[in-house]
């Protein structure tokens, strides 16, 4: 009861503790259905149930625990001024801002740079940009610090701005899962739902936990982005359209038997066709049974092990 009440203060006092620790929980929730086979639960029906019952409170928490993290993330601050952080220096009663300050502060903002490094954008341009958390976690760092300085000095101010909007793009976070694995999930489900209607509930409630846990960082993902033209969807989608393709192209023979009497009789062999379909249709169940696998995954990718 004790870690449940001072469960949100740990997670801002301790974020590297609860990071270790949900991962942990998460797969011990996984491995779960593996002890299911000893004892009582050795019962097959049970077993099935307990592995659907641990699944699906794996995927909850990693629903619940990315919209907590979506909701508390907000945007830096872009419009901060010199009138008022002169305000902030006045009602803190804090003297003039000096040179040596100033100077203090403009070497102390210019050093986010060496943090950041050199980048290629998409446009072959070489721009600075956080591209691990480390970096992006030192640098607010040291924007804090400047903001707590109620700097007056415009070109420190403008700095700042700078800065923070740079950081708000790299921490925002946008879809980087596949669409096609999406598609094919809730194909499947919709057919199993229905043998069995409340399915739908479990359906949405891993698609949701799929599409946030798939909700990536773009510090993470930046020479991605640069290199944007030259994708070509996801792996699942470029599978798919290959085996598609190869259904598509299957041959089909005539084979044509002539009997002692002169008589022909014709048949057409679609085995290749009817392979072909088979493993596009096996392809398809892997990859919706995989799903909660790959949501597990870039969860623990995208909130709990930074790059």
């Amino acid at each position: 009861m004790l870690i449940l009440r001072n469960f949100p203060y740990l997670w801002v006092s301790k974020p590297k503790f609860m990071r270790r620790f949900s991962l942990l929980f998460l797969f011990a929730l996984a491995a779960l259905p593996a002890f299911a086979e000893d004892g009582a639960l050795a019962d097959y029906e049970r077993n099935l149930w307990v592995k659907i019952i641990a699944t699906v409170v794996v995927m909850l928490v990693i629903l619940v625990h990315t919209i907590v993290v979506t909701i508390k993330q907000r945007r830096l601050r872009t419009d901060y001024t010199v009138a008022e952080f002169s305000k902030n220096r006045t009602d803190a009663a804090q003297g003039a801002m000096t040179q040596a300050e100033t100077d203090s502060l403009n070497a102390s903002l210019d050093s986010i740079d060496d943090i950041w490094g050199e980048i290629m954008d998409s446009k072959g341009d070489m721009v600075t940009y956080p591209h691990k958390h480390s970096a992006v976690k030192k640098s607010l760092e040291i924007l804090n610090a400047a903001i707590a300085a109620n700097p007056t000095d415009k070109g420190v101010v403008e700095k700042i701005n700078s800065y923070n909007e740079v950081l708000s793009h790299a921490r925002s976070r946008q879809f980087n899962g596949s669409k096609t694995l999406i598609a094919i999930f809730s194909i499947i489900g919709l057919i199993m739902t229905v043998a069995f209607p409340p399915a739908i509930v479990v359906v949405i409630l891993f698609v949701a936990a799929y599409i946030f846990a798939s909700r990536t960082p773009n510090f993470m993902l930046i020479e991605q982005l640069a290199k944007s033209a030259n994708r070509s969807g996801s792996w699942v989608k470029r599978a798919l359209l290959s085996l598609l393709s190869g259904v598509a192209t299957a041959k089909s023979y005539k084979v044509v038997t002539t009997y002692s009497d002169g008589s022909k009789s014709y048949d057409t062999d679609n085995s290749e066709t009817w392979f072909s379909l088979a493993i596009t249709v096996i392809f398809t169940m892997m990859m919706a049974f995989l799903m909660p696998v790959v949501t597990l995954i870039n969860y623990t990718r995208n909130y709990l092990l930074y790059r």
